[in-house]
């Protein structure tokens, strides 16, 4: 076990994954430096940063060595996916950290972790299907951009539509895990093993006798 985080260590993109989990914890920490006390909006963006940085588990250099592995990529892919958590985690202990150094208003741990969820979502679907179409071993920077750019998307429609879900909370907050439930669908349907359905699509059906 150990040697194998390890190597999914040594393979992770792990310059982009400390930058992205850093960008996600400076809208905190500049409102802390201010002397601001209102950081609601600051964590709504670092739980995006935060959530959607698992994507870069999609980047893998080994992935084509390791699918001639009978182990189903659904397993490496979890396993990569468990290795940015850690440093999702630590990110948000610091946010957590400075929200309280603030004397900030309470924050609902709960709509923070709501975001979070629907921007790994957004972010693996979208990485994983490029992955999937293009073999590109880069995928992972264009999932968190596109998660990013959804999430500040629908909050900007919901001004128009108010039934949609908000960064800034309400009552309609909740309907964030609509979206987050078809990301995560999309997400386990990118892990499946492209060479396994080809092997299907190419068994011969039995003639009868």
């Amino acid at each position: 076990m150990l040697s194998a985080s390890r190597f999914t260590y040594r393979s992770m993109p792990m310059g982009a994954v400390l930058t992205v989990v850093a960008l996600a914890c400076t809208p905190v920490a500049v409102t802390v430096a201010r002397g601001g006390h209102d950081v609601s909006g600051a964590v709504a963006m670092a739980s995006i940063g935060l959530g959607a940085v698992v994507a870069f588990a999609v980047d893998d250099p080994a992935a084509n060595l390791l699918a001639a592995v009978p182990t189903p990529l659904w397993v490496y892919r979890s396993v990569r996916v468990l290795a940015t958590v850690m440093f999702a985690i630590a990110g948000g202990t610091a946010v957590a950290v400075m929200r309280s150094a603030a004397d900030a208003p309470p924050t609902p741990l709960g709509d923070a972790l709501v975001v979070a969820a629907t921007a790994a979502g957004v972010a693996l679907a979208i990485a994983g299907t490029i992955n999937r179409r293009t073999r590109n071993e880069a995928a992972g920077v264009t999932g968190v951009a596109a998660a990013a750019f959804t999430m500040v998307l629908v909050t900007a429609l919901a001004v128009r539509f108010p039934w949609l879900p908000s960064l800034a909370g309400g009552p309609h907050h909740s309907r964030w895990l609509g979206l987050a439930a078809i990301a995560w669908a999309v997400t386990v349907w990118s892990t499946r093993d492209p060479a396994a359905r080809r092997a299907a699509h190419f068994v011969k059906p039995r003639r009868k006798s």
